[in-house]
């Protein structure tokens, strides 16, 4: 996995399969992750946005389907989500991260991608999660 980090509030990851592992005929993709805020506050809303590509011609793939998990470091499930990807080959989950949830904590995003005429891939991020900005800071 490559992690590729802009500004301080999001986190692009893209993950592909090697070129040598596929045969030349088959079709394959590459997904990647926009996470929203990384890290987030609790109580924050994050956003997690999926975007698949044709990994030969790097077109957008409409109608995917997304199924995704994320978990805490403890892998307690924290919540499940599911989609297509739209006209632009994309789906998006937004979810308010629990006011109670560990400090320091990684979160795991877990998404099974799916496309007719491509096999089906797996892919995986994590974010962290902190408390306020001031309860992070020491006395």
């Amino acid at each position: 996995m490559t992690d590729i980090t802009g500004s301080n509030e999001s986190k692009r990851s893209v993950q592909e399969l090697k070129t040598e592992d596929r045969s030349p005929n088959s079709k394959s993709f590459s997904l990647s992750f926009n996470i929203d805020r990384d890290p987030v506050i609790r109580g924050h809303v994050q956003t997690i946005t999926v975007a698949l590509y044709d990994s030969n011609t790097n077109v957008r793939i409409v109608g995917a389907k997304v199924i995704g998990q994320i978990t805490d470091s403890f892998d307690s499930i924290k919540k499940e989500f599911a989609g297509t990807t739209d006209t632009k080959g994309e789906f998006s989950y937004s979810w308010e991260i629990p006011k109670t949830g560990r400090l320091n904590d990684d979160y795991k995003v877990k998404v099974d991608a799916s496309a007719s005429g491509y096999p089906r891939e797996l892919y995986t991020t994590i974010f962290k999660v902190r408390g306020s900005h001031n309860s992070d800071t020491p006395f």
